[in-house]
């Protein structure tokens, strides 16, 4: 359903900058509710400025809104750079290590 979804928007003086995109999951073992992050995206010339961590504010309150006990973040990109300046992002956010992600390709 389309009220268990969002996408945040961060724009400029001229143009939109950033995105995020989440939504809302039920624990399969509770009823309890979580909200994800699926995608954060802010153009490269704007990643130093505060547009990131004002669209997690904006997907902290609509979670809060929507009955979540907590939201998750996680980042899936080769770039250890990337990796490095989420990992600082979510920290100064207040975000703590919740685990470890393994995938594997499926051909």
């Amino acid at each position: 359903p389309w009220d268990k979804r969002a996408i945040f928007v961060a724009a400029n003086d001229t143009e939109i900058v950033g995105i995020l995109k989440c939504f809302i999951s039920e624990y399969w073992y509770s009823n309890d509710k979580r909200a994800v992050h699926e995608i954060l995206y802010v153009k490269p010339e704007e990643r130093r400025g505060e547009y990131a961590a004002a669209l997690f504010n904006q997907f902290e309150m609509w979670a809060k809104e929507a009955g979540a006990i907590h939201c998750s973040a996680s980042i899936f990109v080769p770039s250890l750079d990337a990796q490095m300046a989420f990992s600082k992002l979510m920290t100064r956010l207040e975000y703590k290590h919740a685990g470890v992600l393994y995938k594997k390709e499926l051909h």
